[in-house]
């Protein structure tokens, strides 16, 4: 796996995050009595944004590697390289989802209507927020297991 597509794939997907950290901190911004989950989730985003940054410095300090060594850890850049394009596909989705609950104004009734399109969307954000938490894992495993 060449240095430069998985740095494409890091760009990619920390813009992903950044955008959705975004939109759900206006969110939150936005809502006076914001639920803990949207709390919650703008705080997983924060941190796989964190674990994609931590990936890409990663990249940047690498040493020269022997080609046994880049053979030996081409798999696991791949599956690198695969879970940033998973990673971006699920904060895209999420954002997607908050943008059609997100509206403006901060009046009762906007607020009102932020809450019920929020609770309407609540089964989709949490399977998303669940892909967010798995992809952020996964990402997390694979720079342990490159970094030994």
């Amino acid at each position: 796996m060449e240095p430069i597509s998985i740095l494409t794939s890091v760009s990619g997907a920390s813009r992903a995050a950044l955008a959705l950290s975004t939109t759900l901190f206006s969110f939150v911004q936005a809502t006076r009595n914001i639920d803990q989950n949207v709390r919650s989730l703008y705080d997983e985003v924060t941190g796989l944004s964190r674990t994609i940054d931590a990936i890409s410095s990663s990249l940047r300090t690498a040493d020269i590697e022997t080609p046994k060594q880049t053979q030996r850890n081409h798999d696991l850049w791949r599956s690198v390289d695969a879970s940033l394009g998973d990673c971006r596909v699920v904060l895209d989705s999420m954002h997607k989802t908050l943008q059609s609950v997100k509206k403006t104004g901060s009046n009762v009734a906007a607020q009102m209507l932020r809450a019920f399109k929020l609770n309407w969307k609540e089964d989709e954000i949490k399977t998303l927020r669940s892909q967010i938490q798995s992809q952020n894992a996964a990402l997390q495993l694979a720079l342990q297991a490159i970094n030994v």
